[in-house]
């Protein structure tokens, strides 16, 4: 799926392209994509450029082949395995929509992406489908805080802290905490990140 898409070729603003061809994956009847230039665009010009947010899907095939925790998935699958209507369900319930109160909207891709204000991050999600990656940058430590997703604090830990994930910043000196959130395509999660 192309989530964005700006692209100048040939030395004109550009639309995506896209070529599909006929393959056999160990036997089976399949298909690839291409992302081409536009009809026309025989050479690139000097200031030619493309930036895209392009999301790869990996599926089961067949819903034996789920083993994982996703009831709504799982649920998905038992009906639309093998055809393009899963793609289509994880495309369009995967086309995210965040309004932020407190903080930045740096990106929506792959992972919902906020800068905080102070340490603090406020944010409403509408669009997701299963366990959504959320990042909050420009955190002042690697410590405390803690996410808050419709109202109940998030504990996902297993075995400690073990369903997070923190990265520093050497060039601000600041850090960032990565969780996976649960989703519900069509509602609306708000979103707090508490020091």
């Amino acid at each position: 799926m192309i989530r964005d898409w700006r692209a100048r070729l040939g030395g004109r603003e550009a639309r995506p392209w896209v070529a599909e061809r006929g393959t056999s994956a160990r036997g089976t009847p399949s298909s690839t994509l291409d992302i081409l230039p536009p009809p026309g665009v025989t050479r690139l010009e000097p200031g030619d450029f493309v930036e895209a947010v392009v999301e790869h899907l990996v599926l089961p095939q067949h819903a034996a082949d789920y083993y994982g925790p996703d009831e709504p998935l799982r649920a998905a699958l038992a009906g639309m395995a093998d055809t393009w209507r899963l793609v289509h369900r994880e495309a369009t319930g995967n086309d995210r929509v965040v309004a932020v109160t407190v903080g930045r909207l740096e990106r929506l891709y792959p992972d919902v992406r906020v800068a905080a204000d102070g340490g603090r991050a406020a944010f409403t999600i509408r669009g997701g489908l299963g366990h959504v990656p959320i990042t909050v940058t420009g955190l002042p430590a690697h410590r405390g805080g803690r996410f808050v997703v419709d109202d109940a604090p998030v504990d996902q830990h297993a075995h400690g802290d073990d369903f997070w994930q923190t990265d520093h910043d050497p060039a601000t000196g600041t850090w960032s905490r990565t969780i996976t959130a649960p989703l519900a395509a069509g509602t609306a999660h708000a979103v707090r990140f508490d020091p």
